[in-house]
């Protein structure tokens, strides 16, 4: 059986907390994933990005 499909039957038969639960640590087993590989872009970074599409204003250097 497939694993994604056997992860979506599995969560079919979990409560919202469970599910939740589930969801995290697989987000936290990504991000760690993430930061072993080098695959994320600091704060200052993303900032830089939001200030140059617009949706944020430019900071102000104190």
């Amino acid at each position: 059986m497939d694993i994604k499909k056997n992860d979506e039957i599995l969560k079919a038969q979990l409560n919202d907390e469970e599910k939740f639960i589930l969801e995290l640590k697989a987000d936290i087993r990504q991000g760690k994933e993430d930061l072993r590989t080098g695959n994320f872009i600091t704060h200052e970074e993303m900032l830089a990005k939001l200030e140059k599409r617009g949706l944020i204003e430019k900071r102000r250097k104190s």
